[in-house]
């Protein structure tokens, strides 16, 4: 229901801000509360400038953005996304990244006082009570999360300390006048093109291989048919929902630990709103401002006099989203909706009917129907939930002591794997053979999983795993080492990767013989039926914004904004085929456009530049440090 208010926060430029934010500034509290214990070996991961990164330090890190991901996307955080993530990369990335950034606050003398650091943590909301921090519910709420303070303080000041280089390179940043028109004009102008498609499948009919070429290039890129080294490896789980008819829960153990964590169960202020939205153009001319103002005032004067805000909504609101609602918002807190518009809400009593309020959506008109002060939920409403975290959690100590004893058997009685299993009432499994990069179905935490049995020897049982549905333990009953393929299994496989760089070659020298000929003035549409092709037509598009009439390759969109004059053609060559294109036409920015939305704009442009600027500064940190990577701990 905010679809459109929030549509804001998913702009090109918030997008860079946040992608920097979430990979460069390490270490907030989030992901570092509720870690866990690691029961991966301790070994060296990388190495920067002399600094060594433990592969516990890199498991700590992999297990948050883990966690972090897994909350977001649900269900559908599949093993085919987890690999899209490439987490283990990212985390590996945001080690490197913390190691060089201190190292450089270090150099420049950056340092963090007592006083800061305490500045920093009592912003925290979990640690206030009514506002204002508190220092027995800091203590508390830490040791619910099972972090020592000391600790948590020390990580603190190294997240601050990575702030506020952060911050001082990015405040060195400066745009001129010049640069932020230059940067409108370039970010709103709009071309349309024409263009055709050359795919190299179809000129794969007319290409032969010989059984030298195929030898040839099965000898030059052997490498590339090599297959990882495999293991099959025999585990049980011992999941904490098995012992839960075995724990109990009292009366006090439910107080007490409500009364620990009732920062747990604070809620915010929330406010329940109806708005109407008066849109505003992009290209806005000052008389159209005017006159979205105007019917903004006219119709708080229409709501005052008596007629009903959710049947004006209902006709004048262009907002697609709750319109037809009665510009119902529902229940929104702090944080939720764009700043000028939560301003204006926030400072409103119930009732009460906001004056027109600007945007960068046009003029929004609030009405407050609600407000819910901020409280905390009494122990009657979350009574059953607090008895099941405590139980699960009871039972997951149950699970590792467990977990622990069928250790100490197997070590004493010399039984069977399977064997002592069936005394546990645990059922063995055994994967299929598999490698390093590989997820194995049904295995929570499947990373962790892998790179333990990874580092286990033969036949010897592992320590504990703890993951999200119990603790594992897993023995190593197979392993195939790595080997090239033969040249009879991956024939179809060369002939194929040779076929198809033969035909994009082919491709390319049609493309280019095309290309003349639309120079000399001949049309797409005469070059593409020879080749039983279909010129597209564009609409008018800008740099920054998808459009279901454009492909998506950017070769494409930078290929078609290079183009200076109508009629020029330009040939490329992208993954998704060889495009020719040939420019039809070209919008230019209104003057009046950017004085509208200048102080807008240059708020956005600097953020994004500062950004960028930080990026390549922590770029050329990469290119002169000295890092080495351990490949086969990843």
């Amino acid at each position: 229901m905010f679809s459109i208010l929030r549509e804001y926060a998913r702009s090109w430029w918030f997008k860079a801000i946040l992608l920097s934010i979430v990979f460069s500034f390490l270490g907030t509290i989030f992901w570092i509360w509720g870690r866990g214990s690691s029961q991966a070996p301790s070994r060296l991961i990388a190495d920067v400038n002399g600094e060594e990164i433990s592969f516990s330090e890199y498991q700590e890190v992999y297990d948050n953005l883990h966690n972090f991901y897994s909350r977001i996307y649900r269900d559908n955080f599949t093993p085919e996304l987890l690999e899209k993530l490439d987490l283990k990369r990212a985390a590996l990335n945001q080690l490197i990244r913390k190691r060089l950034i201190l190292s450089q606050a270090k150099e420049l003398g950056i340092k963090v006082s007592d006083q800061e650091l305490f500045d920093w943590i009592k912003q925290t909301p979990a640690f206030q009570r009514d506002g204002v921090f508190d220092y027995s519910r800091y203590l508390n709420t830490l040791s619910n999360q099972r972090v020592d303070s000391k600790k948590f303080e020390e990580e603190q000041r190294e997240a601050l300390l990575l702030k506020k280089l952060e911050d001082l390179i990015k405040d060195s940043v400066k745009v001129s006048d010049l640069e932020l028109k230059e940067a409108y004009s370039r970010e709103k102008e709009e071309v349309q093109v024409e263009y055709l498609l050359l795919k190299p499948d179809l000129f794969t009919d007319r290409i032969g291989l010989s059984e030298e070429e195929i030898k040839k290039y099965y000898n030059k890129a052997k490498e590339s048919f090599r297959r990882p080294t495999t293991i099959r490896v025999e585990y049980v789980l011992f999941s904490p929902k098995d012992y839960l008819e075995e724990v109990k829960v009292s009366d006090k153990e439910i107080k007490d630990f409500y009364k620990e964590n009732e920062a747990e169960y604070w809620v915010p202020k929330r406010l329940k709103a109806r708005h109407i939205l008066l849109k505003l153009p992009s290209e806005l001319k000052p008389e159209e401002e005017a006159k979205a103002k105007k019917l903004a005032q006219d119709l708080i004067e229409r709501i005052k006099k008596g007629e009903d805000f959710a049947e004006l909504a209902k006709k004048h609101s262009q907002d697609p989203a709750s319109a037809s609602q009665g510009g119902d918002l529902g229940y929104f807190q702090s944080g939720e909706m764009i700043a000028p518009f939560e301003e204006a809400a926030f400072s409103l009593k119930r009732g009460e009917i906001s004056p027109p309020v600007r945007t960068p959506f046009g003029y929004h008109i609030i009405k407050l129907e609600d407000i819910q002060e901020a409280r905390t939920l009494p122990l009657a409403q979350v009574r059953q939930g607090i008895q099941e975290k405590i139980a699960t959690e009871k039972a997951r100590r149950l699970a590792r002591i467990k977990a622990g004893q069928f250790l100490q058997d197997i070590a004493k009685d010399r039984i069977r794997f399977s064997q002592l299993a069936g005394k546990y009432h645990l059922t063995p499994k055994t994967t299929d053979f598999f490698s390093r990069d590989q997820t194995i179905p049904g295995v929570a935490n499947s990373a962790e999983f892998v790179q333990m049995a990874f580092s286990s020897e033969a036949d010897k049982i592992s320590s504990p795993l703890r993951s999200d549905e119990g603790y594992y333990l897993l023995k190593v009953v197979a392993r195939k080492e790595s080997y090239i393929l033969p040249l009879d299994e991956v024939k179809e496989k060369v002939k194929e990767t040779l076929l198809k760089g033969k035909a994009r070659g082919e491709a390319a020298k049609q493309l280019k013989k095309i290309e003349e000929e639309a120079r000399k003035g001949v049309t797409l549409e005469q070059l593409a039926a020879p080749l039983g092709l279909v010129v597209e037509r564009t609409d008018f598009f800008p740099r920054n914004k998808d459009l279901a009439s454009i492909p998506s390759d950017p070769p494409f969109i930078k290929a078609a904004f290079a183009l200076a004059r109508q009629g020029d053609v330009n040939g490329i060559d992208t993954p998704e085929g060889l495009y020719l294109l040939r420019l039809l036409g070209r919008k230019e920015v209104k003057e009046g456009g950017y004085k509208n939305e200048e102080e807008t704009f240059k708020k956005e442009y600097l953020q994004l530049k500062s950004t960028k600027f930080f990026s390549a500064w922590l770029e050329r940190l990469y290119q002169q440090a000295k890092i080495q990577i351990s490949q086969e701990m990843l």
